[in-house]
């Protein structure tokens, strides 16, 4: 017998929505009244059956805590279907949804299948969620909405039908056996084009479809005329975000700003005034973040010129969850933007630099001195290893240089750096003045100090002043073993 065919499901949202619940009633047909936060990912395979045909549903309960979210944003890749589950009874869990939808679009291919799922029907005594505010969000959306109760096993297959039929539903090529992630347009094609060929392909072939119904002899693989217009939406909206970020933005080419070209800043305000709003509105202006999203130029500033999309962000450079729920800088930003200046017609690299405000970045460099460079923030990769944040003070460095820190002695390779534009771009280079990351091939953050000067292993350089170790500190996170107690608790802290 052969194997069914399987679909990837995701079941992603905050803790303590019941996402493990609905899992083990929809898998198991078992219910625990009381559970502990996950820490991990697991998966479980159930069967269904869609037109008379057996699907293998392998559905990945994944953390909901925004300290794993590194370790489960990997397994959105080749999902086919994304189940967002919020709290009925608890208000942020639903206005967090927004944020998975940013995740869904950022790590998922663009035509997955969707559905918003509101969870603990049966605590209708203490809901508080709108079920018309919610069906109307997920209508803008134009995705499946259901409340559920995993206690009471009320919709909870149904969620999962729904989700099956809606990937099912897909033209072939676009989801299914190919999780999404490429697009199988010819079967006896030998060598395999880019992804971009391919959608514009499938384009063709769908406009073809609209015009002749004999496509039988055709090398490409058959899509009905029933998906054709599903087909063009998902395409049309993946050739849009493929433009939005690779081709409206420009390239960075660190050569041609020399130091005179090159202006570092900071915004300085006290907490609740806006400045990452403000940073945001400078990212716009100078088409930096994506121009069908954000706009560019002085109609980026302008209220009623704005685009409603759903993934703008007013707070782009507010990474942690905890900064996008308080508005408060935790973690040292940067981005690199190009300005022409309109007086003299030359561009220039800014570089705004968002720190807690202790670091100074007014060096006078020298381009012909030896390379000396200020570490000011790095983070962990899972790749890549850690990333790390510098200011370039002295001197230049290339991909494959070797660099000795300061503070601890140890010498890396350079394997990558670049600018922050917003997001990472390699550059090959990075020059005096200018701010940039880099990967050393460290392999944990405990090895890049903040304050630490790095120079070429070469050419030793006089440290840069006035570095100080960090201080150990311990953080631990507190969960009730009742979920049900999870909002008194909170309240308490």
């Amino acid at each position: 017998m052969a194997e069914p065919e399987m679909f990837k499901l995701l079941l992603i949202g905050d803790s303590s929505v019941g996402k493990t619940s609905l899992l083990l009633r929809f898998a198991d047909g078992t219910f625990q009244e009381t559970s502990v936060s996950m820490t991990a990912v697991d998966n479980k395979v159930h069967n269904v059956t869609i037109d008379g045909k057996t699907i293998a549903l392998q559905i990945w309960d994944t953390a909901g805590q925004e300290r794993f979210r590194t370790i489960t944003s990997s397994f959105y890749r080749g999902a086919h279907g994304v189940v967002v589950v919020y709290d009925m009874t608890d208000q942020a869990s639903f206005n967090n949804v927004k944020l998975w939808m940013q995740e869904i679009h950022r790590y998922a291919f663009a035509g997955v299948s969707r559905v918003l799922v509101g969870n603990k029907f049966d605590l209708d005594d203490r809901k508080v969620v709108s079920t018309t505010m919610v069906k109307e969000y997920a209508d803008s959306l134009g995705i499946p909405f259901l409340e559920a109760s995993a206690k009471t096993g009320f919709n909870v297959e149904q969620i999962f039908l729904t989700i099956a039929n809606e990937i099912y539903k897909l033209p072939t090529g676009l989801s299914k056996g190919t999780g999404g992630e490429r697009l199988s347009l010819n079967t006896n094609q030998k060598k395999k084009c880019c992804n971009l060929c391919e959608m514009f392909g499938l384009l063709k072939h769908c406009a073809n479809l609209g015009r002749s119904a004999s496509s039988s002899n055709s090398s490409i693989n058959h899509i009905s005329l029933i998906n054709q217009s599903q087909a063009l939406k998902v395409l049309s909206r993946s050739i849009n975000r493929y433009y939005s970020t690779e081709k409206d933005k420009e390239k960075v080419d660190v050569a041609e700003y020399t130091v005179d070209k090159v202006r570092n800043f900071s915004i300085i305000a006290h907490i609740d005034h806006g400045k990452t709003t403000l940073s945001t509105k400078l990212l716009s202006l100078t088409g930096t973040l994506p121009k069908n999203i954000y706009g560019s130029g002085e109609d980026s500033l302008d209220q009623s010129k704005q685009i409603k999309h759903d993934n703008r962000r007013e707070q782009y450079l507010d990474k942690l969850q905890v900064e996008k729920e308080r508005g408060i800088t935790v973690k040292a930003q940067s981005c690199s933007m190009i300005y022409r200046n309109r007086e003299d017609g030359k561009r220039y690299l800014l570089n705004l630099i968002d720190t807690p405000g202790h670091v100074d970045f007014n060096y006078e460099g020298d381009t012909k001195a030896p390379f000396k460079a200020l570490l000011f923030d790095s983070w962990f990769d899972r790749f890549r290893g850690v990333i790390c944040l510098i200011n370039v003070v002295d001197g230049s460095i290339k991909k494959g240089d070797v660099i000795q820190s300061a503070a601890s002695g140890q010498t890396y390779e350079v394997l990558d750096l670049g600018v922050m534009h917003p997001e990472q771009e390699s550059t090959g280079e990075l020059r005096t003045g200018q701010v940039g990351y880099i990967t050393p091939g460290m392999k944990t953050t405990q090895e890049a100090r903040v304050g630490d000067t790095f120079f070429k292993k070469e050419t030793p350089v006089e440290a840069l002043p006035g570095f100080k170790p960090a201080k150990q500190m311990v953080f631990a996170g507190v969960y009730p073993i009742d979920n049900l107690d999870y909002v008194p608790l909170k309240e308490i802290f």
